[in-house]
């Protein structure tokens, strides 16, 4: 079982980010050897890095 997550956020700058894309082999070797503690570690990174961006108010419900 594997789960992905995707975010978007958009900031009003014009940086570019250099995105890293992982081969096939390291990707199955991911999938066939993350534990829930791995996913519990990259989620909690992802939303930490997610708060860092500038905020909408108007998004929010």
């Amino acid at each position: 079982m594997a789960v992905f997550l995707f975010t978007g956020c958009q900031s009003n700058s014009n940086d570019q980010v250099d995105v890293k894309i992982k081969s096939d082999e390291e990707l199955k070797e991911i999938a066939d050897t993350y534990t829930y503690e791995d996913y519990k570690k990259v989620f909690e990174e992802v939303i930490s890095k997610a708060d860092e961006f500038e905020k909408n108010e108007k998004l929010k419900k």
